[in-house]
Formats: structure tokens, sequence, C-alpha cells
């Protein structure tokens, strides 16, 4: 669930400070550091996605759909 939720602001601002904030069901918010694994994947996957798209899923796709789809 919260994968599904990051955009690409997110992932900037991670490569920045080294932490993904991420935010998951309840509310619950938790700070994830990142591996140089981790740095390089978010800099591959932000590739060709838009400032405030998500960035593990289509425009077109709801957010709680792909989560179905996924569990």
């Amino acid at each position: 669930h919260e994968c599904l939720r990051i955009d690409r602001n997110d992932v900037e601002k991670a490569l920045k400070n080294g932490i993904l904030h991420t935010k998951g069901k309840g509310g619950k918010e938790r700070d994830v550091p990142l591996s140089q694994t981790s740095r390089t994947m978010l800099e591959e996957q932000i590739k060709g996605v838009a400032r405030g798209h998500k960035v593990f899923i289509q425009d077109a796709e709801q957010t709680h759909r792909s989560e179905e789809h996924t569990s």
C-alpha cells in the first residue's frame, strides 16, 4: 500500500536526504533509509514520470484497485 502511494516528489526528496517518508494505512507514517541499491532503483524508476505523478502505478489506475491486484 505504501509503495503504491509514492509519487515523484516523494522520491526526489528521498534522493536528496537519503530517507523515503511513507504514509500507510490508518495514516501510519514511517521513514525508510535508502541503501545505494534503493537509490539507484528509484533514480531509474522516476525517469519519464512527471512531478506529482505516482511512480509505481499508471495515471489511469486507482491506488486501491492496484493494491487489490498486488495482494
